[in-house]
């Protein structure tokens, strides 16, 4: 469950208001902001290495399809045209199968 934003601004308000005017704030208020804040700092942390997995994902696929190219363009000079298209034809449903997750992934 995704924190509010809105939740954080209105929590540190009850906090920063006592504050400002030279009183103590509540102490469940206090409680309350920190609760949301170390929430929203985990969802944030949890982002990023979602983020980080997906880039290590990526970079993987990329490094499988140059290999892929190198070993269609290795056949392709060596005469091996079956094997060529192997490398080929992995190669475009490495690529397609890619899109189709970038689709649904942007679709939600």
């Amino acid at each position: 469950m995704a924190i509010d934003p809105k939740a954080v601004q209105d929590a540190e308000r009850k906090v920063l208001k006592p504050k400002a005017q030279g009183l103590k704030p509540n102490p469940s208020d206090v409680a309350n902001l920190k609760k949301l804040k170390q929430q929203k700092a985990k969802e944030d942390l949890d982002a990023v290495n979602k983020g980080v997995e997906e880039d290590a994902e990526e970079e993987s696929d990329v490094q499988n399809e140059s290999a892929q190219i190198a070993n269609f363009l290795k056949a392709i000079s060596q005469k091996k045209y079956a094997e060529a298209d192997k490398y080929l034809q992995g190669t475009v449903e490495s690529k397609i199968k890619a899109s189709i997750s970038r689709a649904i992934q942007n679709s939600k």
